[in-house]
């Protein structure tokens, strides 16, 4: 998996942090290679420009229909549903 520091940008920060959340809750969702794009690796622009217009493989784990907006700020119960 590319980070930052190697040149890969990925479309949203929870794919490269899914390792947070695998270590901590004992689940194993898995980031590969092609939930990022390399930009030293790139052929130009357009290339990158076009990777970032679409959802990456990652997205799946994403319940989209379930995202709740306007919560209180509020200190983590560390608890997955806080997650999901």
């Amino acid at each position: 998996m590319y980070n930052s520091s190697g040149g890969g940008i990925y479309t949203c920060p929870i794919a490269p942090n899914a390792h947070y959340f695998n270590t901590y809750f004992g689940k194993n969702l898995y980031v590969g290679d092609n939930n990022c794009i390399n930009i030293y690796e790139a052929k130009n622009i357009d290339e990158i420009f076009a990777f970032l217009k679409k959802p990456i493989p990652f997205c799946n784990h994403c319940n989209i229909d379930g995202y709740t907006y306007g919560l209180k700020w509020n200190v983590s119960k560390r608890d997955i549903k806080e997650w999901t």
